[in-house]
């Protein structure tokens, strides 16, 4: 069973901002393992971190 909560923060303008840029980083960091996976045919959780996991941290 899945359970879904949807929230509105409410965040000062700098807040705002680090989470958007947070999130921007987060979307990159899931678009770079999603390439690696593929690219290397590697879809176990175990195999895909010690494949990208450090080249991930460092971008």
């Amino acid at each position: 069973m899945k359970l879904i909560a949807q929230v509105k923060l409410d965040t000062k303008p700098e807040q705002a901002d680090a989470l958007k840029r947070t999130m921007k980083q987060t979307n990159e960091a899931r678009t770079y393992l999603s390439e690696q996976a593929w690219d290397a045919a590697i879809f176990g959780q175990v195999s895909l971190h010690k494949l990208a996991c450090y080249d991930t941290r460092a971008t």
